[in-house]
């Protein structure tokens, strides 16, 4: 009797892998399977049931993306030939009289050292401000986690459309946005802009042209600080 199951069983098993192989080369067949999966959802479902999700082109709000990111203490540094890396704060233990200190950055190269360095929150706005005025904007925590031992990643990487060295880089906190910032170019033009305004800027934006001058192309911006 064991026996005489077992192989019935057998049987009905092989007719249904048969089957299945079959469904997978006959496309014909497979579209029927799956009208008739649909018919059966839309039966259950009703053809008038509201949508549960919405369906959006783009991507998320920056404002969205915020609530999903922990906004943890993270230290940057940026070289002087362009690299760029981000390491949380933890990283880093307090040092005591006598201590020897710990390295931020490895494998640098003998002309290369370190031109920015600074803490913030992982929800900030870094602004970089180039040497011929264009300015980017990316969210602290967009930039990649990268261990002591390494360079971090070049910036250019960061930013397709830089072009020009870097001439400041500045951290908007949410409590700083009604600051100031000054501008003096090499040709001695100074003009003073709200911070919030650049914080806003969606991907990157000139200098030159909110200063309102024709005549500051080809002029050079050394010197950048932000002011209360």
């Amino acid at each position: 009797m064991e026996t005489s199951s077992l192989t019935v069983e057998h049987e009905k098993l092989e007719a249904t892998i048969a089957d299945l192989r079959e469904t997978l080369v006959n496309d014909e067949k497979v579209c029927k399977i799956m009208k008739a999966e649909f018919a059966e959802v839309l039966k259950s479902a009703g053809k008038k049931a509201e949508r549960r999700t919405e369906i959006v082109s783009g991507s998320p709000e920056y404002e969205d993306e915020l609530k999903l990111i922990p906004n943890g203490r993270s230290v940057i540094v940026i070289t002087e030939k362009g690299y760029m890396k981000r390491m949380p704060i933890s990283n880093f233990n307090v040092q005591h009289r006598g201590g020897t200190g710990s390295s931020g950055i490895g494998n640098l190269r003998e002309d290369d050292g370190v031109s920015h360095f600074f803490t913030c929150r992982d929800h900030d706005t870094v602004i970089v401000i180039t040497k011929i005025g264009i300015v980017y904007r990316l969210p602290a925590y967009k930039i990649p986690v990268s261990p002591r031992s390494s360079r971090g990643t070049l910036i250019s990487k960061l930013f397709p459309h830089m072009t020009s060295k870097v001439a400041e880089v500045l951290i908007v906190h949410e409590s700083e946005e009604d600051e100031y910032l000054v501008i003096v170019t090499k040709r001695g033009r100074m003009k003073k802009i709200t911070l919030s305004i650049l914080a806003k800027v969606s991907r990157f934006d000139s200098l030159h042209k909110r200063m309102n001058s024709n005549r500051g192309r080809g002029d050079l911006i050394p010197f950048v600080r932000c002011i209360s």
